[in-house]
């Protein structure tokens, strides 16, 4: 009889334990349910479990071997594992190819197992968080100002703009960094080779992303005088040119001349990304079929959202 007992009380056990959830309520309407129920005198919620960036990248998920595609059986049973990161992981363990890359800042992470790595849940899709943002360079562009002239009536020999560091960037709201740039918030931390290292101009770090450059300068040319400026955007490690023409307006014989806008596209990929070697990057000229003086006012990178 006592063993019945105990039979049924099991059976009973599991039955219940296999049925769905509910705290704060009897009738739960799915696998879990939690309901509040005293918001006016207590605070009510779930709490994720919390930990620093290197103590999320450090958990003990196993990854799959690239050499051997192997698949993780621990990696698959954590799929969706949720967690609150409270800080980002030290730069170490935000590198590209690794479990951390978007360990960057605090918030909701999960574990991605196709892609193996933890992916930030929440993502906004404007210029002030997520992996987009726009970075205006205001100053120290050198030299401020070039001399061009045609050759034989074409377009004559290019000057390529330069930078000195420390960069100036325009203030927030107008810069605001992509937040996978360490220390994209810290007015403190010298960012310039985020954007600009070794003589080249850097796109975000992240491959596949699309960049719009904007080149803005102004344009001193004799009175009557009617021609155009080319600025090219180059990168010399995979031969890629884009070139922006813009006519200069007649009479634009004063000081500092017309406004002159370029634009140029770009997608990062391995052969402009400053992974390795680290001097890959973008370099932009400058030429015209006319004597023009012209003075850089700024450069602006916008990085369009990745998902």
């Amino acid at each position: 009889m006592k063993t019945k007992f105990i039979s049924l009380f099991l059976l009973a056990f599991t039955m219940f334990i296999s049925a769905q959830v509910g705290i704060n309520t009897e009738t739960p309407s799915t696998t879990l349910q939690v309901k509040g129920k005293d918001v006016a005198n207590k605070v009510e919620g779930v709490l994720i479990p919390k930990f620093t960036g290197d103590e999320i990248f450090n958990m003990p998920i196993t990854v799959t071997p690239a050499t051997t595609g192997v698949t993780s059986t621990v990696s698959i049973a954590n799929e969706a594992n949720l967690v609150y990161a409270t800080s980002a992981a030290s730069s170490a363990n935000q590198d590209k190819n690794g479990r951390g890359e978007f360990l960057t800042t605090s918030g909701f992470f999960y574990w991605d197992h196709p892609t193996q790595k933890w992916r930030r849940f929440f993502v906004a899709t404007s210029t002030a968080a997520g992996n987009d943002g726009v970075v205006k360079i205001n100053g120290n562009m050198s030299p401020a100002t070039m001399s061009l002239g045609a050759i034989s009536g074409t377009f004559g020999t290019e000057k390529k703009i330069a930078f000195s560091s420390p960069l100036v960037y325009a203030s927030a709201p107008t810069t605001s960094w992509p937040e996978n740039t360490p220390g994209y918030n810290d007015t403190s931390v010298n960012k310039d080779q985020y954007v600009y290292l070794d003589g080249k101009l850097r796109e975000n770090n992240i491959e596949g992303q699309v960049h719009i450059w904007r080149l803005i300068i102004t344009a001193e040319a004799g009175s009557g005088s009617s021609g155009s400026v080319k600025a090219a955007l180059k990168n010399p490690d995979s031969g890629f040119i884009v070139n922006s023409i813009v006519l200069l307006p007649a009479a634009s014989n004063f000081n500092p001349g017309p406004v002159l806008t370029f634009y140029f596209y770009t997608i990062a990929d391995q052969q402009s990304l400053a992974l390795s070697p680290s001097t890959r990057g973008y370099e932009i000229w400058l030429s015209a079929d006319m004597t023009v003086t012209a003075r850089l006012v700024s450069l602006t990178r916008v990085s369009l959202f990745k998902d």
